[in-house]
């Protein structure tokens, strides 16, 4: 019997390419909306995914969704998008082009988005209601407590005070116990209940933003509030591992020749290995003794215990003959710089983001170029971002820019994160707020997150170094920045 057409040019591809042709031009289609959607070709996108809404197969139709709900998303379609993500969330096959690791979590991810949208739209009653609305339906995502914190976030934003402090009592014993305790402080009607919920805010969050919070609450109440020191560090082990005690004897005997290059090399080696965790301590100890700032910063960062000795490892203070000078040179506190630092890039000298951001501070080779130019220095400094002295000088420069215009520190590591110019709007929307609840309304998740890490990392940079605290006044009224830089 002789084939169909269809059959002689499927055995026709496959015998001259080995491999069997996509098995139908849906499946192609559906892949090729998404490569047009990360393309940002959104409207291009959606009108190819839209032929699919209603396909026979149920990967098809879960992936023209997947496609439709991210192009409102990003078009600020709120109700639309929702919509979508949770029709996606409804259907269980997996969508074309997608790792199973991720299948696994993709529907649980659509249905709080399609809560949070709203908070993230601004709209908060619709967000408190779909928000703990997912809570109850979903006790055991991993999302739930993300949720519940939105949720009274909101209620907190629509000014229902009772409310926000019953949602936010839900959250004492989660990850969000330090946030939760802070704000139902901020809350809290008498005098005592204030200062027990701050002291179990800095209790719960240690050295981080909202212990860093609370301790200037209760200095404002007149209660002075000593951070928590952490537990004294245990000598340092006997390595039972022969094969990193050979590793390491290598390292001390390459220092010993003055190959400290190499012998960093052969410490950072020993850090990606299996045996690493037995053997972090030493090798943390004597990357420090070497000087260098990035292995003990990655050790103690993923495999030691806050005690003293971690905190100092996990604080360092690399390129002392740059980072002082150059930093008040343009009155930046060089304890600041070097929280940007940590978070920028992990003090790799050499590291570049997806972005095109290069180097220890992760300046664009275009913001350095303009700096360049304001400092009257020659051009082709963008090319140069890998070498410390470049990346540090023009980075201080820029931070310290960023300061002069916005007058706090928190709102110009903010524009340092996500650009002056969504920095300055909003500061200008929502002028008048206090600092610390402007800082929670900051709308870019990654740029909130930044903001916290990065100041209670220079509240930590200036305690090591017996500083007073960061000057961080969360009652302050925020105020419309000045002109100024605005690259």
């Amino acid at each position: 019997e002789k084939p169909s057409s269809r059959s002689a040019a499927t055995a026709t591809a496959t015998s001259f390419t080995g491999q069997k042709p996509p098995a139908a031009p849906e499946r192609a289609a559906i892949l090729r909306a998404g490569a047009l959607l990360a393309l940002g070709r959104h409207g291009d996108a959606e009108r190819l995914a839209a032929k699919f809404t209603a396909a026979p197969d149920e990967s098809d139709r879960r992936g023209a969704l997947l496609v439709l709900a991210r192009a409102a998303a990003r078009a600020g379609r709120v109700d639309e998008a929702s919509r979508r993500y949770a029709e996606l969330a409804a259907l269980r096959a997996p969508i074309p082009g997608i790792p199973e690791w991720r299948q696994r979590d993709l529907g649980d991810e659509a249905a709080y988005l399609s809560a949070w949208l709203y908070y993230d739209a601004g709209q908060f009653a619709r967000a408190a209601t779909a928000l703990e609305a997912f809570a109850k339906a979903n006790r055991r995502s991993r999302r739930a407590d993300d949720a519940r914190w939105f949720s009274a976030w909101s209620l907190y934003r629509l000014g229902r005070f009772p409310a926000a402090a019953r949602a936010l009592a839900k959250l004492d014993r989660t990850s969000y116990a330090d946030a939760a305790a802070y704000w139902r402080a901020r809350l809290a009607r008498t005098g005592p209940e204030q200062r027990r919920l701050y002291r179990a805010a800095i209790a719960a969050g240690g050295d981080g933003w909202y212990g860093l919070l609370a301790r200037a609450r209760l200095a404002a109440l007149g209660e002075s509030a000593a951070r928590m020191p952490p537990p004294d560090p245990r000598p340092l082990p006997e390595l039972q591992d022969a094969a990193a005690a050979a590793r390491l004897a290598v390292a001390v005997e390459l220092l010993g020749l003055g190959m400290r290059a190499e012998a960093l090399e052969e410490l950072a080696d020993l850090t990606r290995s299996w045996r690493a965790r037995a053997s972090a301590p030493v090798v943390a100890q004597l990357a420090a003794f070497a000087g260098d700032a990035e292995v003990p910063f990655r050790i103690s960062r993923d495999h030691l215990l806050p005690t003293r000795r971690a905190l100092r490892w996990a604080h360092p203070e690399p390129y002392p003959e740059l980072v002082p000078s150059r930093a008040r040179a343009v009155g930046v506190d060089p304890s600041l710089l070097l929280a940007v630092m940590r978070r920028e890039s992990g003090f790799r000298p050499g590291i570049r983001s997806g972005a095109g951001a290069e180097g220890l501070l992760q300046l664009r080779p275009a913001t350095a170029e303009r700096v360049a130019a304001l400092l009257g220095l020659p051009g082709g400094l963008g090319a140069r971002l890998a070498e410390p002295e470049v990346n540090i000088t023009l980075g201080a420069h820029y931070l310290g820019l960023l300061l002069a215009r916005f007058g706090d520190p928190a709102l110009a590591v903010a524009a340092y994160n996500a650009g002056p110019g969504a920095a300055a709007e909003w500061a200008r929307a929502r002028a008048g707020m206090p600092l610390d609840a402007w800082v929670e309304s900051i709308p870019y998740r990654e740029t909130r997150g930044y903001v916290r890490i990065v100041l209670a990392d220079w509240d930590v940079y200036r305690a090591l170094a017996g500083e007073p605290a960061a000057p961080i006044a969360p009652e302050r009224a925020v105020t419309a920045p000045d002109g100024g830089v605005a690259f």
